[in-house]
């Protein structure tokens, strides 16, 4: 098999799973076929899964000395007990025909087992495994040998012991991939993603350092994640409608944040809702990552709730569980409501060096309002709030001459620039557009976000 072939694995279609199913063996039988590859995308999601393990029907032809390989491979992946005997049973038979399933409605497709078990196989013979595409593919309704989800079982085994296991040791990036299913997700719209299930998944891993997604809302989160649980360095969350609450979150897991970039737009909202976005979550969860944030690049304007804050935390507390994260999320925001508290201003961010905002949430973080009824200060320039050490500024949505407001901050910043303390500014000749969502897709469908090809090359 030829290296070009090996860099990069996919499981998309039944097709794939027969060709990397000897992929597999390849990397079994000759290890070194196995060090080629660098990255790996399983494009099958949850859609059309039931309660009831797969039917596996056909033997798979294997010589002893391949079925030797195989038992050695998946007692190396760490599967004992009766996920060892699933593990064996899936990948020892072609997966059973499709089922539609009445009460449903959609087809249930076994093929999805044997991909787990394929793509968890093919990650512990890859060592130098650099990146993963995966859709959501855990669940917390039965556990994994009950389920059938032996991936998720994999990579929890490996993340709660990122030190004591030979594979997944230079995993630097995670692509979450939408579920790409008509029971699950419409193309149209903003899908429903529970990112912070995936965070806690893999955050743990000793290289992990990027998160992407595209195209998800927040309609359906459960997950907690606790302050500095996770590893992320950049995270990459665009074409999007995140909570500013959620977002906090995601920010606050990280144990030292570098990058982050948010931006909404190309989707319709079910329903036509949108996330609300206040400025205070944001630089509150900033504040833990004062000393490493490099790029900052938020596109929300369209979202943004530029009011003053509410009085009473209790308004904030939507939460009634009380897990531990909750606690810290009180704790928080009881900071935040303190007489002494001070909002972060992105003066105090040194290590920034790459700010993308918009004209809307640059002027609301000036004005430094903090709670209703209490007096506006002496309003300030952005100029001022910069970060000390910024090299490239972005401004979106500001159209010269249509808010006198925008125009003064805009005329800061020009001579701010004149006087070099700031090298490169774009958005205030000409306005770069804010992200904004779809009001109506089917009758404005060049409005949509369209997905790429699967693309691991900006944060290598």
């Amino acid at each position: 098999m030829a290296s070009e072939d090996l860099n990069r694995i996919r499981i998309r279609s039944a097709k794939d799973v027969d060709k990397q199913f000897g992929t597999l063996l390849s990397a079994l039988r000759e290890p070194a076929l196995g060090e080629q590859i660098r990255h790996l995308e399983m494009d099958r999601s949850l859609s059309g899964l039931r309660d009831d393990l797969p039917r596996v029907e056909i033997p798979r032809e294997l010589e002893d000395r391949d079925k030797d390989l195989l038992d050695v491979a998946v007692r190396r992946a760490g599967f004992e007990g009766p996920l060892y005997d699933l593990m064996m049973n899936l990948i020892a038979h072609t997966p059973g025909t499709k089922e539609y399933d009445f009460c449903r409605g959609f087809n249930y497709n076994p093929e999805i087992f044997l991909s787990q078990a394929l793509a968890a196989l093919i990650i512990s013979v890859s060592p130098n495994l650099e990146s993963i595409a995966f859709p959501e593919f855990s669940g917390t309704w039965a556990p994994p040998s009950e389920s059938g989800l032996v991936l998720q079982a994999f990579i929890e085994h490996a993340n709660a012991n990122p030190t004591q296991i030979p594979y997944l040791q230079n995993l630097r990036t995670v692509r979450c991939l939408s579920n790409k299913a008509v029971a699950l997700s419409d193309e149209r719209f903003y899908e429903r993603y529970d990112l912070l299930q995936n965070m806690k998944l893999v955050g743990n891993l000793p290289a992990i350092e990027s998160l992407i997604v595209n195209a998800i809302d927040d309609e359906w989160v459960e997950t907690k994640l606790a302050p500095s649980s996770t590893n992320f360095k950049k995270v990459a969350i665009h074409h999007s409608i995140y909570s500013s609450s959620n977002l906090a979150r995601i920010i606050r897991s990280c144990r030292r944040l570098e990058e982050f970039e948010f931006s909404i737009g190309g989707r319709a909202a079910l329903g036509g809702s949108s996330a609300s976005f206040d400025k205070v979550d944001l630089l509150n969860a900033l504040s833990f990552h004062t000393q490493t944030l490099r790029v900052l690049d938020i596109n929300i304007d369209e979202d943004l709730w530029d009011s003053p804050m509410l009085d009473e935390i209790d308004d904030y507390e939507e939460e009634d569980d009380q897990e531990e994260d909750d606690e810290e999320d009180s704790a928080n925001w009881k900071k935040v409501f303190s007489e002494d508290y001070q909002v972060l201003s992105l003066k105090e961010l040194p290590a920034l060096t790459r700010l993308s905002i918009g004209i809307k949430l640059l002027a609301a973080i000036a004005r430094g309002r903090a709670r209703e009824g209490q007096p506006i200060e002496t309003p300030i320039t952005v100029a001022e709030i910069l970060p000390p050490n910024l090299e490239y500024l972005r401004i979106r949505g500001y159209n010269p001459g249509t808010d006198p407001e925008y125009d003064a901050q805009a005329a800061s910043l020009i001579e701010r620039s004149r006087t070099h303390l700031l090298p490169r500014i774009d958005g205030l000749d000409m306005c770069i557009p804010n992200g904004k969502s779809v009001e109506d897709p089917d009758n404005h469908p060049e409005l949509l976000w369209a997905d790429e090809d699967w693309d691991f090359g900006r944060w290598k």
